[in-house]
This record gives C-alpha cells, structure tokens and sequence, in this order.
C-alpha cells in the first residue's frame, strides 16, 4: 500500500456565500433566481481571479476559492459585499 504523501501550503481560504437566496427563489421563482445566482457566481469568480486567487468550486449559491495572501482574499471579499447585487 502506497503511502500518502503530505504537503504543506500557507493559503487563505475564502467561501463566499449568497445571503437572502431562499427568499429570493420564492419571490422571483425558479428561473429568475438561478440566472441571478449565475451571474453572482460568476462576478465572484471573476473577482477571485482578479484579486490572484483561484477558484476552486461552487455548490448551488456558494463559491470556494484560496489565495496565496490574506490581504488578497479580503480584498476579494470586501467587494463581494455589494447590498442589492441580486
């Protein structure tokens, strides 16, 4: 049996996550909410991407990323908290 092998990284991680989703599903229904989430999530990664972190994944409303500096994943999340970007 193979062995695992570790590996240690210093890295921020950031998980960004819709606030208000279930509410917004069951006022502009289905369509409507999974377009806005779409666009959220790709805002998102464009601003993970911009600020020199990578995207990871995304579940439904969420976003995971990890950046190489802290400053850098604060920054990222600093603008993702825009009231009224849905």
């Amino acid at each position: 049996m193979m062995g695992l092998q570790r590996k240690s990284v210093d890295a921020a991680v950031l998980l960004a996550d819709v606030v208000g989703s279930t509410p917004l599903y069951e006022s502009v229904g289905n369509t409507i909410a999974v377009s806005r989430i779409a666009d959220w999530r790709d805002c998102m990664r464009s601003l993970v991407c911009s600020h020199g972190g990578e995207y990871i994944s995304s579940k439904g409303d969420d976003v995971l990323s990890i950046f190489d500096q802290p400053a850098a994943a604060f920054a990222a999340a600093s603008q993702m908290r825009v009231p009224g970007r849905l």
